[in-house]
C-alpha cells in the first residue's frame, strides 16, 4: 500500500497547477511536426492520460529537444477508459502519421491511462511501427511488459502503486521484457515534471542502439541527486511560466509576422496601382501647367 503524505499532497497540487498553467499554450504550440534533417528524425508521438491534454508534455518535449528529438506528434480522445478501442485509433494515427512523413517508425511516450493505449496495441501486435514506448504511471496487469517499453513509477504513486520489485508481475525472476525504473517521492502527475523521469525518458529515446529485452533497470533514483519537494517545484513553476512567455512571444511574433506578410502580399497590387495612377495624376497636372494659358 502507498502511504501519501503531506508533502506528496503538496507536490501533486503543484503539478496540477503546472498542468493548468500550461492549457492556454493548446492554442499557440503545434501539436505536431517534421523535420526529416533533425538529429533523430524518428517521430515521437504523446498520449495523454484520462482527463489529461497534449501540454502535459511541454516539459519533456524541451527536454527532448535538448538531446536532438525535435519532431513531435500528439494524439488525443475524448474522456473514456475503453483502452482496447483506443489502441485501434493510435494504431491508425500512427500509420497515417509514417504515411505523411515517410518515417517507418516511431516512438510513443504515454502517461496513465495513454501508457496503457501504446502498450496494449504492442501486444496486439508486437511488429507495429512503434520502435520504443515510454510509460509514465501506466496501469499494469499480470502480463510482462514489451520488450521496447521503459516504465516508469512513482513510489508515491496514490492512483498506479508502484509493482513490487520481486512478488510484482514485472521481477526479473518472474519475466524478462522491458526496463522498470522508480522515481522516489513522485506521485501520479509529478511523473510528467520529474527532472529524473525527463532525464530517462530523453536518455531512452535517443540512445543510438537498440536495447536488448532483458535489459532491466529496476531501483531508485539517487535520493542524493534530487531536489527538496518544496524547492523542485517552485522552480519548476518558474521554468514553466518562462517556457510559456517564450513559447507564447514567439508563437504571436511568427503569427503577426505572417498576417502582416500576407496583408502586404493582398495589398501590393491595389498599391502598385494607386501609385501609378497618382504619378500619372501628377505627371497630367504638370503638362497642364506648361500648357500656354488662352489669349485675351
Amino acid at each position: 500500500m502507498v502511504s501519501v503524505s503531506l508533502r506528496t499532497l503538496s507536490t501533486e497540487a503543484s503539478a496540477l497547477g503546472v498542468a493548468a498553467l500550461s492549457l492556454p499554450l493548446r492554442f499557440v504550440v503545434p501539436s505536431q511536426r517534421f523535420d526529416p534533417s533533425a538529429p533523430h528524425a524518428t517521430p515521437v508521438v504523446l498520449v495523454h492520460g484520462l482527463l489529461g491534454d497534449p501540454t502535459n508534455f511541454l516539459l519533456l518535449r524541451g527536454q527532448l529537444a535538448a538531446h536532438g528529438i525535435q519532431n513531435f506528434a500528439s494524439f488525443s480522445y475524448p474522456p473514456r477508459l475503453d483502452y482496447q478501442r483506443l489502441a485501434r485509433h493510435l494504431g491508425r494515427a500512427i500509420d497515417a502519421l509514417c504515411l505523411a512523413t515517410g518515417a517507418p517508425e516511431v516512438d510513443v511516450v504515454g502517461h496513465s491511462l495513454g501508457g496503457l493505449i501504446g502498450r496494449y496495441l504492442l501486444e496486439m501486435d508486437p511488429d507495429h511501427r512503434i520502435r520504443r514506448l515510454v510509460t509514465l504511471g501506466a496501469p499494469y496487469f499480470a502480463s510482462p511488459l514489451p520488450r521496447q517499453e521503459l516504465a516508469i513509477f512513482g513510489t508515491a504513486d496514490p492512483i498506479i502503486p508502484p509493482p513490487h520489485p520481486v512478488l510484482g508481475p514485472h521481477a526479473a525472476h518472474v519475466a524478462r521484457g522491458g526496463r522498470v525504473v522508480m522515481v522516489p517521492d513522485c506521485g501520479h502527475w509529478g511523473l510528467l515534471y520529474h527532472p529524473a523521469v525527463l532525464h530517462e525518458s530523453a536518455a531512452f529515446l535517443s540512445a543510438p542502439v537498440e536495447l536488448p529485452g532483458d535489459l532491466r533497470v529496476f531501483g531508485a533514483v539517487s535520493r542524493g541527486r534530487m531536489r527538496p519537494a518544496r524547492t523542485l517545484y517552485a522552480r519548476l513553476t518558474v521554468r514553466t511560466a518562462l517556457f510559456t512567455y517564450r513559447m507564447t512571444t514567439r508563437r504571436i511574433v511568427r503569427r503577426v509576422s505572417s498576417v502582416v506578410a500576407a496583408a502586404a502580399a493582398a495589398l501590393r497590387p491595389e498599391l502598385v496601382r494607386l501609385a501609378a495612377s497618382r504619378y500619372a495624376h501628377r505627371m497630367l497636372d504638370a503638362a497642364r501647367a506648361r500648357l500656354p494659358g488662352p489669349a485675351v
